[in-house]
């Protein structure tokens, strides 16, 4: 293995901080520590956003012929990609990180980003409301982490619709020791609320990244074709779930319809914390402190739940401008123009209103 060259490959899964994780690896490419690749891997096509879709191979290729360290967000892969990776691993220096999110946080974060919206639209696959979809979406954030292994599903599962009655809740047996596999192959898998700690750690298994701060980043609704049809009333799930009652009633109902996706939690937490025993020194400590005073300065922001973000602050200032446009004047930032106040105070109140542990860089 030639460790003149590497990669340092990021397994985006959705709703695990893929997003806030990129902005880590896109600074130590405009810094000329690595070159950043991705997004889609599994095919190469032209983007409009900025992205760098390079197939897994061609990586591969690049990476023999060209050398240096490569920053890689694996965020669509193939279906060999963990074997692409293993491939990679015999002739350069190869670091893969993964990242869990509790199963509760997950799938409230994941409704509200992809499947909401197109229930509003009528889009029947995927259920009328928060309780209908999540009867037929089992164990999806470990079906989605298969995805690149021969027991992963294909583009319906990426998207998260219902899957067929009948469909067992618990993976199989095959499904569960590729699982395994991964969380034993990779070279960090953590839980994504220990995402500091994860960097920390990142940062001494590949050495080339000499930022491992990052701008916390919460991507808006997906949007498509849903939009643009006759909306319907669909509660969100922070109205489903609200406390106290109907918190407790989402809670056990993703535990009973997500069993591997906690088993795969408390594994990889347990894991982790073991990783953690043998990296407590001073030096780790205090790079810790350094991490998070970066994070919190690049933000600009205090890290606490639920807090603002610059990309969601300036969102509702341009609104803010457009409906005092509207409304005959040029409305203060934060202050409604004067016939949107009632819905202004009702998106501001559902949007505070996020379950805590749903929180924080997606």
């Amino acid at each position: 293995m030639n460790t003149s060259r590497g990669a340092l490959i990021d397994r985006h899964i959705v709703k695990t901080a893929g997003s806030t994780v990129r902005t880590m690896l896109r600074r130590n490419a405009e810094l000329g520590h690595c070159t950043y690749a991705g997004y889609d891997v599994s095919r190469t096509w032209p983007s409009r956003v900025g992205f760098t879709h390079m197939a897994f191979e061609d990586i591969d290729a690049a990476l023999q012929r060209r050398g240096g360290m490569w920053c890689v967000e694996a965020h669509v892969v193939g279906p060999q990609f963990w074997m692409q990776v293993a491939q990679m691993r015999t002739h350069s220096r190869v670091v893969a990180f993964v990242r869990v999110r509790e199963p509760y946080g997950w799938y409230m974060s994941y409704y509200a980003w992809n499947v909401i919206g197109r229930q509003r639209g009528g889009a029947a696959r995927y259920g009328d409301n928060f309780s209908h979809w999540l009867q037929g979406a089992p164990n999806l954030q470990s079906r989605m982490i298969l995805l690149g292994t021969p027991y992963g599903y294909g583009a319906q599962q990426m998207l998260g619709e219902r899957l067929p009655a009948g469909t067992p809740v618990r993976l199989s047996s095959a499904q569960q020791r590729s699982l395994h596999a991964i969380v034993r192959s990779a070279e960090l898998v953590a839980p994504l609320d220990r995402l500091d700690e994860a960097l920390v750690v990142l940062q001494r298994l590949f050495p080339s990244l000499k930022s491992t701060a990052y701008r916390r980043t919460v991507p808006s609704a997906n949007r498509g074709p849903w939009n643009k049809r006759p909306q319907r009333r669909v509660p969100s799930g922070n109205e489903v779930c609200a406390p106290p009652d109907g918190l407790a009633a989402c809670r056990d109902a993703v535990a009973r319809v997500a069993p591997d996706d906690f088993d795969l939690y408390r594994l990889v937490s347990e894991r982790f914390e073991r990783l953690l025993l043998r990296h407590d020194d001073d030096a780790f400590r205090m790079a810790l402190r350094d991490q998070r005073a970066a994070v919190s300065k690049l933000v600009g922001y205090p890290r606490s739940k639920g807090a603002w973000q610059p990309g969601q602050r300036r969102g509702r200032e341009r609104a803010g401008r457009a409906r005092g446009r509207r409304a005959g004047g040029e409305a203060s930032v934060g202050v409604p123009g004067p016939r949107a106040g009632a819905r202004n105070r009702g998106a501001s109140a559902s949007s505070r209103h996020a379950d805590t542990s749903s929180a924080g860089p997606r």
